[in-house]
């Protein structure tokens, strides 16, 4: 089968989060060639708005995924998305293979809330389920089976040579649709993100002044070590240790292989150096606690493990035009500390939480974090250098 069409149908902006119910899953299931399906299992983890279930059939495995409402469920988002998916698994990257509809070989389905108002409604169906207020879109892509993110150096550094690599193919794509731009470097609303945070939580207020002077001391440390300088390209945006399935065979290998890498929803134009940074802190950093208060550390050979690998792919495929990454490394401490602050901003700014932490918890780890990063800025950027 060619492989499938990444075409939007309409714009919409469906509303309804939940679980996916059975009626739906035979409507939905009717639009694709999946065999008989013998078992279905609700897949744990992710967002809640964005339910996941693993279909088992005669045929193969699949994983059937119902978008979030909202931007995530824009029909072009999904579009851009997909494309680069395929790409990205025509060039040989692990990227996750996309289940074509039956009709048009589309890689989404969006069905409206008619078509889902007539579904039908087998035994185990909630009676009086609310209906949805907008069309609904889903994906289906075969099952890949793999193992999580072991915290090993062998990990670390095939999560950076992977990245690497993904960097070097999207220098050679050319999307049907526009890209979004940015980064967490030189954000003017992280500074709104806090103000906001502690005014509606005052008790919160004098480690979101701390943390507002410490991200636009990162901002202008990172401009004045080059971080404005460098040339965009299309990157991840979102590479972290739930994003990538390993292969179970490459445990404690000096670079393990990737079977699959997921959520390609934050691509953007951005320098290649954000991703990368982002990229080490994530598979670096842990948590512990320590007199009863949560605290985050940087693994120090998780992060020179991952710059090694990212180094060494790098060195294998340079981008053609210079980007000023290297001349640049002096800022990598500074863009970490942007980084860290803003995703603990965001979603506290937006909901009083992060996750299932609370917001004291998070805010205090952060503050105490990125101060031992400013401290450690000189080696920080030694083990980046690292190849």
């Amino acid at each position: 089968m060619s492989p499938p069409r990444s075409v939007p149908d309409s714009t919409s902006d469906p509303r309804h989060p939940g679980r996916i119910t059975a009626g739906e899953l035979v409507l939905v299931c009717s639009h694709y060639n999946l065999g008989t399906i013998r078992t279905v299992r609700k897949l744990p983890g992710g967002s809640r708005e964005s339910p996941k279930v693993l279909l088992i059939s005669d045929h193969a495995s699949y994983l059937l995924k119902r978008r979030a409402p909202g931007a995530a469920s824009d029909p072009h988002t999904v579009a851009l998305t997909h494309e680069i998916i395929l790409f990205l698994e025509s060039r040989g990257v692990p990227a996750p293979q996309l289940v074509g509809t039956r009709k048009d070989n589309n890689s989404l389905l969006q069905l409206s809330p008619e078509a889902l108002a007539k579904a039908p409604a087998p035994a185990g169906d909630e009676a009086g389920a609310e209906p949805p207020r907008g069309p609904r879109v889903y994906e289906v892509y075969k099952f890949v089976r793999g193992r999580p993110y072991a915290r090993t150096t062998g990990d670390a550094s095939g999560a950076g040579d992977l990245l690497a690599h993904v960097h070097a193919e999207l220098r050679e794509f050319r999307p049907s649709w526009r890209l979004p731009r940015g980064s967490y470097h030189a954000r003017p609303d992280a500074a709104r993100l806090l103000r906001s945070i502690a005014r509606h939580q005052p008790e919160h207020a004098p480690i979101c002044r701390s943390l507002e002077e410490r991200y636009a001391r990162a901002w202008e440390r990172a401009a004045a070590n080059g971080a404005d300088l460098l040339s965009e390209q299309i990157i991840h945006a979102d590479w972290h240790p739930g994003n990538l399935i390993y292969a179970i065979e490459s445990a404690q290998q000096p670079l393990s292989k990737v079977a699959a890498i997921l959520d390609f929803d934050s691509a953007r134009l951005a320098p290649a150096l954000m991703d990368a940074v982002n990229g080490a802190m994530q598979f670096a950093l842990g948590k512990k606690t320590v007199a009863g208060q949560m605290q985050l550390a940087l693994g120090p050979d998780l992060f020179q493990a991952f710059w090694v690998g990212f180094n060494r792919a790098r060195r294998e495929r340079p981008p053609q035009i210079d980007d000023g990454l290297d001349q640049a490394r002096p800022s990598i401490p500074w863009l970490m500390i942007e980084a860290l602050v803003l995703e603990a901003a965001t979603p506290i700014a937006a909901t009083g939480a992060f996750e299932r932490m609370e917001a004291s918890a998070i805010l205090r780890a952060v503050d105490k974090a990125a101060g031992a990063l400013e401290n450690a800025q000189t080696e920080l950027v030694r083990l980046s250098s690292i190849q």
